[in-house]
């Protein structure tokens, strides 16, 4: 489908835009269309904790376990304990051990080794390698 026409709110469509396969929604930017490519992904990762299996992406199911928001698991430090134990044995060498403030809460970051970019959260970490680097990683990618 082209992209043209008028929006609501009067905006006009040219040939520029993005356009969706799936809904035939316009985007203005392969970004803004990339993001939501992510809505028509099949539903299929599970969390690492309570095997629930709702989320399009790895980085979707690690949000909800590491955000606190997983019924298993509800002690969000704890929780980010299990994240490293999950990414060290997934993904070793993304975690590094940061001397920062020796409470060992938040002493850890993700660093993407391309970019050498740091994330304090692993979803936040595994999104942007998505975003910007290509790299789809699906559950079946992973063990829990």
């Amino acid at each position: 489908m082209a992209c043209t026409g008028v929006a609501s709110g009067g905006t006009s469509y040219h040939s520029d835009y993005f356009a969706c396969d799936e809904c035939d929604k316009c985007f203005n930017s392969k970004n803004s269309l990339k993001q939501h490519m992510q809505k028509h992904r099949p539903k299929d990762v599970k969390c690492p904790a309570c095997g629930e299996r709702r989320f399009g992406t790895v980085a979707d199911a690690v949000a909800h376990y590491e955000g606190g928001y997983c019924q298993t698991c509800r002690d969000r430090d704890q929780a980010r304990d299990n994240v490293r134990a999950l990414v060290n044995y997934n993904d070793p060498g993304a975690c590094v051990n940061l001397l920062g403030n020796g409470q060992g809460n938040h002493s850890h970051m993700y660093q993407c080794r391309p970019c050498n970019r740091e994330f304090s959260m692993y979803h936040s970490y595994l999104r942007h390698r998505q975003d910007y680097h290509g790299e789809f990683i699906g559950g079946d990618q992973y063990s829990y």
